[in-house]
């Protein structure tokens, strides 16, 4: 079945971000295969999209990546997350945002002091990544559909699993990564670029996320 779910993702990116707990559960090759409750999700969410198709073909441009319209830059700390908006090949007024993670959030997140911790820097990054998105789509001048869009991240994990829409290493990520296809899927945009960038490039993302200390 999976292999199969691999095929049609060819034709519907958004598929590509249901993976996680499919790959998962698969880990190890194990003889049996439990129903968690994440993989019933990720099921489901398979066959809305699906069934949808019939009635909402993907284009073409939803398919292959372009020059970015819009540019992002986005950055994570244990004190919060930022980013901004600038113009690409079309104009978007500037923008710069701001999170200050919640107690609770910095409390969860893995250090020295906290070895205990069940968040990672790179959770955090991805989920700095995915409200980038977010607050592009609250802000664009007009609709993503077919919208070429890139976001630059200096967290080589993020990069990774934002590339390729699934993790195989962190189940939190896999969640955000399904809310990130599914936001794309909804507005039928571009398949979306993520860039490497060296942190020390990062200056104007990585200000905005450190800006609580």
């Amino acid at each position: 079945m999976a292999g199969n779910l691999q095929h049609a993702s060819f034709g519907i990116p958004a598929g590509k971000g249901l993976f996680s707990p499919i790959y998962n559960a698969m880990r190890h090759d194990p003889p049996n295969i439990p129903i968690t409750p994440a993989l019933r999700q990720a099921l489901q969410d398979w066959i809305i999209i699906i069934k949808r198709i019939g009635s909402r073909p993907t284009s073409v441009l939803e398919l292959i990546p372009g020059t970015p319209r819009y540019i992002g830059y986005c950055d994570a700390s244990g004190f919060g997350a930022g980013g901004v908006w600038i113009s690409g090949s079309k104009h978007i007024p500037p923008l710069v945002w701001r999170l200050e993670w919640p107690e609770d959030i910095q409390k969860r997140l893995v250090s020295d002091s906290n070895p205990d911790g069940d968040l990672t820097n790179s959770d955090l990054e991805m989920a700095g990544h995915l409200i980038q998105w977010l607050i592009l789509e609250h802000h664009a001048p007009q609709s993503l559909e077919h919208v070429h869009i890139g976001i630059f991240c200096d967290n080589t994990p993020t990069v990774a699993w934002a590339t390729r829409l699934h993790s195989s290493t962190s189940v939190i990520a896999g969640h955000l990564l399904r809310a990130l296809a599914l936001r794309q899927h909804i507005n039928r945009t571009s398949p979306l670029i993520t860039i490497s960038i060296a942190g020390i490039l990062n200056l104007m993302a990585d200000i905005a996320s450190h800006s609580f200390r």
